[in-house]
C-alpha cells in the first residue's frame, strides 16, 4: 500500500476506505484480519473500527472461534442501515435503475424505456429515474453511479457522443443529478463499469490484468492492468467495436470500413440468425436453443471469429490474463467462448508461452448495473470524501 506523497488527512482517509473495501469485499472480517490484509498496526484499525462504527458504517456481529486461547474475535460487517448507493445504467433503449448497498446486493430493479428521445426528454426521464429510486431507499444515500453505452468524458462526467443515440451529444449527466440531487455523481462508460465490477466483486479478483468484453448493441472493452482500471483522458479507449478487422469492408457509422461491430454486435447476429431460421423476434436468451441448429452454429462461430481477429490484436498489445465476457454476450453458450479461446490462444504472439483464460462476467448480463454501483464504491475504497 504505497502512501507515499500523501499527508495525514490523506493517508487516514485512504486507510479508511481500504478498510471499508475489505469489509465490502470479504464474506468475513475481524479486526485481525485487517491488521494483517492492510499491514496497520492495532491502534490504527482500532481508531478506523470506531470511526466506521460511529459513522453507522458497520456493526460488531458474533465473534469468530479460533484456535488461540485468547478472546475470540468479533466479526465486522455493513450496518443493515448503512449508507446506500444509486446506480444507472443508460442504454440505447432503456434506463434502469437500482439501490444497492455497499456489498452490491441490489433493492429491486426500476426501468424506464427510452424511443425518439432528445436532449430534454432524456434528462426529464434520468431525473425521474433517480426521483424514482430515492423514494425507494430510508438510509442514507453515498452518491449516484452512472454507466453508459457511449464514450464518457472521464473527468465531467459528460455523455459525449454516442453513435445511434438520437443525435445527442454533450449531455452533462453527472454535473446535472450533483445540481439537481445535491448528490455526488460519478459517471462512465459501461464496459470500463463493468470491468470496474469484475475488478472489485466479481471474477476480476483472480486476475492482474484482464479485458471485459462487452457484447450487446455496440462491442467495448474495459481494461484492468496492475489491478487498476485504465482510464484515458478522453473516454474513447477501449473502443474496439470500432477496430476494423477488413480494410476494404463495408463502411461503419463512424466513417471507417470493416469495423468489428459490422459483422459481431448483438443486432447482426440476432438479424443473421432471422433470416436462416425464418423466426421473428429472436432475443440473446434464444440462443443456447438455437446453437443446435447448424445453420445457426454456422452464424455463432463466423461473430467468434470475427471477435477473435479482434481480441488477438488487443491481447498481443495489452497482454491480459483473462477475458471476461459480459453484457448479452453473457448468453452466447460455453462452447462459443472455448472457441474463441482456443482461436485467441492459437494466434497470439505469445502462443506456446501464455494462455489466455476466456470466461463469463460473474454479473451475467447486469455487469454495467453492477458496475455503476462500483463507480461510487470505488471513490469510497480509493478515500476520496465521500
Amino acid at each position: 500500500m504505497d502512501q507515499r506523497g500523501l499527508n495525514a488527512s490523506d493517508i487516514k482517509s485512504r486507510n479508511r476506505g481500504l478498510a471499508l473495501k475489505l469489509i465490502c469485499t470479504r464474506e468475513k472480517c475481524t479486526r485481525v484480519d485487517l491488521v494483517q490484509q492492510l499491514g496497520l498496526t492495532k491502534m490504527t484499525v482500532c481508531n478506523i473500527v470506531s470511526q466506521l462504527l460511529e459513522e453507522g458504517f458497520i456493526e460488531q456481529a458474533e465473534r469468530v472461534p479460533t484456535p488461540s486461547s485468547g478472546r475470540n474475535p468479533f466479526v465486522i460487517k455493513l450496518e443493515p442501515h448503512a449508507p446506500k448507493i444509486i446506480g444507472i445504467f443508460i442504454a440505447r433503449d432503456f434506463i434502469y435503475g437500482i439501490v444497492s448497498d455497499m456489498k452490491c446486493q441490489f433493492r429491486g430493479v426500476e426501468k424506464i424505456s427510452l424511443c425518439q428521445e432528445n436532449y430534454n426528454t432524456l434528462q426529464e426521464k434520468v431525473i425521474s429515474m433517480v426521483f424514482k429510486l430515492i423514494r425507494k431507499c430510508k438510509d442514507p444515500i453515498l452518491g449516484v453511479g452512472i454507466s453508459v453505452s457511449s464514450p464518457v468524458d472521464p473527468k465531467s462526467g459528460t455523455i459525449l457522443n454516442p453513435t445511434n443515440f438520437y443525435g445527442i451529444t454533450n449531455f452533462p449527466v453527472a454535473q446535472m443529478i450533483e445540481d439537481i440531487f445535491s448528490l455526488p455523481a460519478f459517471a462512465s462508460n459501461d464496459n470500463f463499469s463493468a470491468a470496474l465490477a469484475e475488478l472489485l466483486m466479481g471474477n476480476g479478483r483472480n486476475y492482474e490484468n484482464f479485458i471485459y468484453l462487452g457484447i450487446a448493441g455496440g462491442i467495448g472493452a474495459g481494461i484492468v492492468t496492475g489491478r487498476e482500471l485504465y482510464e484515458d483522458t478522453s473516454g474513447y479507449v477501449g473502443e474496439i467495436g470500432h477496430s476494423s478487422i477488413c480494410f476494404d469492408g463495408e463502411e461503419c457509422v463512424c466513417g471507417n470500413r470493416g469495423c468489428l461491430e459490422l459483422y459481431a454486435k448483438l443486432p447482426v447476429i440476432i438479424t443473421k440468425l432471422e433470416a436462416v431460421t425464418g423466426i421473428k423476434g429472436i432475443t440473446c436468451r434464444d440462443f443456447a436453443r438455437l446453437s443446435k441448429i447448424p445453420e445457426c452454429d454456422a452464424v455463432f462461430r463466423d461473430a467468434v471469429e470475427k471477435l477473435a481477429v479482434a481480441m488477438t490484436n488487443l491481447v498481443n498489445t495489452l497482454d491480459p490474463q483473462a477475458i471476461l465476457v459480459g453484457h448479452e454476450g453473457y448468453y452466447l453458450p460455453s462452447k462459443y467462448l472455448k472457441l474463441l479461446e482456443n482461436l485467441i490462444n492459437q494466434k497470439i504472439v505469445a502462443k506456446g508461452y501464455r494462455q489466455i483464460t476466456v470466461e463469463y462476467s460473474a454479473f451475467r448480463e447486469k455487469a454495467a448495473l453492477y458496475g455503476s454501483v462500483c463507480r461510487v464504491l470505488n471513490e469510497l475504497f480509493q478515500g476520496r470524501g465521500i
